[in-house]
């Protein structure tokens, strides 16, 4: 008898079983896609001479004479996408002994905007997209006590700018992270 009842409770158990497979169940299925694209960070920098009327983007002045004021105008231009934090490094140089630091020019630097810490200088509003900094120095001054020594020499005042974003990054300029120099 009990043998009968654990046949008939496994019979019915397979029967149970086989009924589910042919139950049908009414469905929906959704799939969405999302893109999600990062932001940029890209900057231009503006190194620009007078020549007469014009600004130009001249890499070499030669004829330098005692008193002469070069107007050069330095800034940077957001060319990216978000709000970047920037700052620019200005490194001056004598071609015949890199490591003196006897140069016969001074840089006429706006310090109304930019702020210097270490050999950086900090550009302290935010530049949005499109923007472009107050200048960092609108010119170049020759002393006109330069003597004979400093003749038919060659000086190097080049620039190197950096940007960082805003977003996340600190609550002003000198908290930010992520400068890509150290």
């Amino acid at each position: 008898m009990k043998k009968n009842l654990v046949i008939l409770s496994a019979f019915a158990l397979i029967l149970s079983i086989m009924s589910l497979g042919s139950l049908a169940y009414f469905t929906s299925m959704k799939a969405t896609e999302n893109e999600i694209t990062t932001g940029t960070i890209r900057i231009d920098l503006h190194d620009l001479t007078a020549v007469g009327e014009e600004l130009l983007g001249i890499s070499e002045y030669h004829g330098v004479m005692p008193g002469d004021v070069i107007p050069k105008q330095a800034s940077v231009t957001n060319t990216g996408g978000n709000t970047a934090w920037v700052r620019v490094k200005i490194i001056q140089m004598d071609a015949e002994d890199p490591l003196s630091d006897d140069l016969p020019f001074i840089v006429n630097h706006n310090l109304s905007e930019w702020t210097k810490d270490g050999e950086w200088y900090y550009y302290g509003p935010a530049l949005e997209p499109g923007e472009t900094s107050e200048l960092l120095f609108d010119s170049v001054t020759f002393p006109h006590s330069l003597d004979n020594s400093y003749q038919n020499r060659s000086y190097y005042l080049n620039l190197e700018a950096e940007a960082v974003q805003v977003a996340n990054n600190g609550t002003d300029i000198m908290d930010a992270l992520g400068w890509p120099s150290p």
